[in-house]
């Protein structure tokens, strides 16, 4: 049975306190990548059309390496998620671990925080900053091809 305190820990910190397989850690660490990149997909392209377009092939990259892990961690037989998955079900837990994603980390949210200041809140500029500095393009590249 699984005690409250593990459950809330596994609430709070998706897939990577949860993961038991390295599979998971690797599309954890992927995942996160393809979320700075959305972050910033909006000051890269040059139309709102093409960023959106980019903006669901990240989306899309994201879901399909959650999917992945839940996949692996139900198979290897991380009784945490299994119960979560039984909780909440298969699809509102891809929600969840999509939300959770997508909000990227502390250090990310503190990096763009720091250069929006010394951009003086040029977000067009802090989004190309970070594109690069990311490999975003690489990794756009990679998911469109």
């Amino acid at each position: 049975m699984i005690t409250r305190s593990v459950l809330l820990i596994a609430l709070s910190f998706p897939m990577i306190v949860a993961a038991e397989t390295a599979e998971t850690n690797a599309l954890a660490t992927r995942t996160t990548d393809y979320a700075r990149c959305l972050d910033v997909t909006l000051g890269h392209f040059d139309s709102d059309i093409r960023a959106q377009e980019a903006m669901k092939v990240f989306y899309a990259a994201m879901i399909a390496n959650i999917r992945k892990s839940l996949a692996s961690e139900l198979e290897a037989g991380n009784d945490t998620v299994k119960i979560m998955d039984d909780m909440m079900g298969r699809e509102v837990m891809i929600g969840y671990f999509l939300k959770s994603f997508s909000e990227v980390n502390q250090a990310y949210r503190s990096e763009k925080q720091k250069l929006s200041e010394d951009s003086n809140w040029d977000w067009k500029r802090v989004d190309a900053q970070l594109w690069a500095r990311h490999g975003c393009n690489a990794i756009y590249e990679g998911l469109v091809r």
